[in-house]
């Protein structure tokens, strides 16, 4: 059954997505990728499986943490820097 109003991207893109958003931002503690993912979720795009909870500090996903912080650089090499 779909969901109405939502909706859904993989996994790997919305981490991949919000970890090189951030790093635009030059913000890329776990807080704040994990906060870019909950304004995701609030404009309606499903998260899937991506667990968020809430800490002193925002939000946090362990899901972030065990992302590969070093693809970003990977795909850096090959496609040139990111950043503006």
């Amino acid at each position: 059954m779909e969901k109405t109003g939502t909706t859904t991207i993989r996994q790997d893109v919305l981490l991949t997505a919000a970890i090189m958003a951030a790093s635009l931002k030059h913000a890329s503690s776990i807080e704040d990728i994990s906060s870019l993912l909950i304004q995701l979720k609030k404009s309606g795009i499903d998260l899937g499986e991506i667990a968020l909870r809430r800490v002193p500090s925002g939000f946090y996903s362990e899901d972030v943490e065990s992302e590969n912080r070093g693809a970003i650089e990977q795909i850096e090499a090959v496609l040139g820097r990111l950043e503006a």
